[in-house]
């Protein structure tokens, strides 16, 4: 492995988001990570369905979550 490769591996979109957020997303995060004005705007494409995501409810939890490799790969196919 190459150092180009290395640090490409270090700073990828996926580990910077992993280290930020962890392996889910809350809505909140979605909402910083992909320049959403506020998380009621996420609420809100989630429900027109424009929201370019799965989003999930984990058993007994109120909060909706993404899986931030998900959002990760979103992000790398979007630039």
């Amino acid at each position: 492995m190459t150092t180009d490769e290395t640090r490409n591996e270090k700073y990828s979109t996926f580990a910077l988001l992993e280290s930020r957020y962890g392996p889910l997303m809350s809505l909140k995060n979605i909402a910083e990570a992909l320049k959403y004005p506020t998380v009621d705007s996420v609420r809100k494409a989630l429900a027109r369905k424009t929201l370019p995501l799965t989003a999930t409810r984990l058993p007994n939890r109120r909060e909706i979550f993404v899986k931030t490799n998900e959002v990760a790969g979103y992000l790398d196919k979007s630039n």
